[in-house]
């Protein structure tokens, strides 16, 4: 685990455990907001699983960012060599970002993705 900021540490996602944290984090972030729905576990697993056809040839990563041990945001970067590009040059790409409302936290997980 690296220390990117005073308090904020970065954390790949590697376990189930690690996949529960960011599952309870959106829940957290989104418990007041009436229009969100949480989405299905499946469709995560399924996502990450190395089954997914698509990690035969990306390569993905995920990561919590944890205050005091507990999630505070969550982000995912990703990279296929099969992405055209108009300059014929390498891409990509972010996701699944999450975050509290605090640009230290949002500034340490784009950081870690870049």
């Amino acid at each position: 685990m690296a220390e990117v900021a005073s308090t904020v540490e970065i954390k790949p996602l590697s376990s189930k455990d690690d996949w529960h944290m960011f599952w309870r984090l959106q829940k957290a972030i989104y418990r007041d907001d009436p229009q969100w729905i949480p989405p299905l576990r499946q469709t995560y697993k399924d996502k990450w699983s190395p089954k997914n056809p698509w990690f035969e040839h990306g390569k993905a990563q995920a990561w919590l960012a944890l205050d005091q041990g507990q999630a505070v945001g969550a982000i995912s970067a990703q990279f296929d060599p099969r992405t055209p590009t108009n300059e014929g040059g390498l891409v990509g790409h972010f996701g699944q970002f999450e975050c509290i409302n605090d640009p230290t936290v949002a500034e340490c997980l784009l950081e870690v993705a870049a």
